[in-house]
């Protein structure tokens, strides 16, 4: 495979990746109970730094909100930081960043799998809604995670010299 060949599809598998990052720019969360609302897009979850609003009714339910948030920021970081290593990881040298790229992926399809499940227990009383931005960022770094195993399908040594 020539080196022009090479860096155009690491340009592609850059972009896929990050495009899959932009997508943590969009709503991604909104957390309810009572008259206490909590959302956040992906870099907000992420940075701990969402927005929370309103009051509570009963005091039982007081600190729901926060913690979901609190629940979420982890799984939220781990993705978003995963994708960007899968965006920065293509450009190592030879197939090695289609294997970053892949790894970074896996581990971030992972992160967000895990921001869905650690908001689904029965622990959480807040009413869990996963706007758009989550769906997105999902669909977007399954892409680019197959894409990479595409890519290093078609850039392996049986494949090409068969």
């Amino acid at each position: 495979m020539n080196a022009d060949r090479l860096r155009q599809l690491k340009l592609l598998l850059s972009a896929a990746f990050l495009a899959a990052a932009t997508c943590f720019l969009f709503p991604f969360l909104v957390l309810t109970i009572d008259e206490r609302l909590g959302r956040g897009s992906g870099v907000e979850l992420a940075a701990g730094d969402a927005d929370i609003s309103g009051r509570y009714v009963h005091d039982s339910y007081e600190g729901q909100v926060e913690d979901g948030m609190d629940l979420a920021q982890l799984p939220a970081a781990f993705a978003f930081v995963a994708t960007l290593v899968g965006a920065l990881g293509t450009w190592l040298p030879g197939r090695k960043g289609f294997w970053r790229g892949l790894g970074a992926g896996v581990v971030g399809l992972v992160g967000l799998f895990w921001l869905k499940q650690a908001l689904s227990g029965p622990q959480l009383l807040a009413v869990v809604e996963l706007r758009y931005g989550y769906w997105l960022s999902t669909v977007a770094v399954l892409g680019a995670t197959a894409l990479s195993g595409f890519i290093l399908y078609r850039t392996s040594w049986t494949y090409l010299n068969r």
